[in-house]
Formats: structure tokens, C-alpha cells, sequence
């Protein structure tokens, strides 16, 4: 399984391995060689079946579910051992944290995402859903155009990238009014 992360324009993208997905997190520690860490929140789309070179009308063929997906954006320090290299992008290893729980898409009417820490909101998102299956299929048909997508992988769409750098503390991140994850950064 392989995670994609794209923007909603589709117009770049970065791999994950499933190693960046956060289980079960309690802390997240904020890496020594990153300037600052961003929140970033958006749909994770499970492919169903292979694909490669579809059409967006056949997109519902190929994606049916969705999850509320919360992600980690970091820029790099400038100096230190790590600041020449253009292999260090902005995301980060067990950086992903992708809920179990899945939307079927055709029955979702509007959402709301929140970022919290420590009380302070740093992301809050309200859209209806009804380019939800838009979303889905052109970032499908993008995507397979360049890459086979096997069963199982995602893709995470980004909706909204938090303006403010994570501090420490206690972040809360909520999907509908329902909070999703609790956890403390260090």
C-alpha cells in the first residue's frame, strides 16, 4: 500500500510508504532538523481496484469510500547536516494519520475539519460535498495517467494547510464536529 498526497488542482504529488501512517498516536515530536511543521487536512480516497489510465466518468469504478485524513507538512532548517539535501522534501516519515473508519461518498452532504492545539484553532475548513466525486475522479484520472494505483492505496487530497506552525501542546483534530485524534506534540 502506498499513500499518494496531492493538492486539489492535482498539480503535483509525493509519495508516502504506509510506514508514514501514525497508529494509535499518543505523541508526535516535532524532528530537530525542521524549521517548522504545518497541519494539513483533506480526504484520503481508497482505491478498489487496480488503476491505470482512467477516465474520469469511470471514476466511481475505482474509488467508492473516503476518510477525514490529517497530515504533516515541514520545512527543512536552513543549515545543519541535512540542509544541502534535496532528497529531505516536505513530508516526513509517520507523518500520516489516516482514520480506519470509511464514508461511502455518495452519502455525505457537507463536512467541517478543525485543528486544535492547546484550545487555539489553526485550521477550520466548511465545504459541502457535492464536488466530493469530482475531487475523487480527477485526481484518480490525473494520478493514472502517470502510475499504476493498486488495490488499497490512497489517495490524500489536500483541502487546508494550516497558516501557523505547530507549537507543543495538546492537538485535537475533528472531522463533523466529532474529534478524530487527541495527542500531545513534543
Amino acid at each position: 500500500m502506498k499513500i499518494v498526497t496531492t493538492n486539489l488542482q492535482v498539480t503535483s504529488f509525493n509519495f508516502r510508504n504506509d510506514n508514514t501512517l501514525i497508529r494509535d498516536c499518543e505523541v508526535l515530536y516535532l524532528p530537530p532538523f525542521v524549521r517548522a511543521l504545518y497541519a494539513v487536512v483533506g480526504y484520503a480516497f481508497r482505491v478498489d481496484r487496480p488503476a491505470k489510465n482512467v477516465d474520469p466518468s469511470f471514476g466511481s469504478r475505482y474509488i467508492s469510500h473516503y476518510t477525514p485524513a490529517l497530515c504533516f507538512d515541514g520545512s527543512k532548517i536552513e543549515s545543519g547536516i541535512l540542509s544541502d539535501s534535496p532528497a529531505v522534501g516536505t513530508f516526513l516519515d509517520h507523518s500520516s494519520l489516516i482514520p480506519l473508519t470509511l464514508y461511502p461518498i455518495e452519502d455525505t452532504l457537507s463536512s467541517s475539519f478543525k485543528v486544535k492545539v492547546e484550545g487555539v484553532e489553526l485550521i477550520v475548513s466548511e465545504s459541502g460535498n457535492s464536488g466530493l466525486r469530482t475531487i475523487a475522479n480527477h485526481a484518480l484520472s490525473t494520478l493514472s495517467r502517470l502510475f499504476t494505483l493498486k488495490t488499497g492505496d490512497f489517495i490524500f487530497v489536500e483541502i487546508e494547510k494550516s497558516k501557523e506552525k505547530l507549537t507543543k501542546g495538546e492537538l485535537e483534530f475533528f472531522f463533523n464536529q466529532t474529534l478524530l485524534y487527541n495527542f500531545e506534540i513534543k
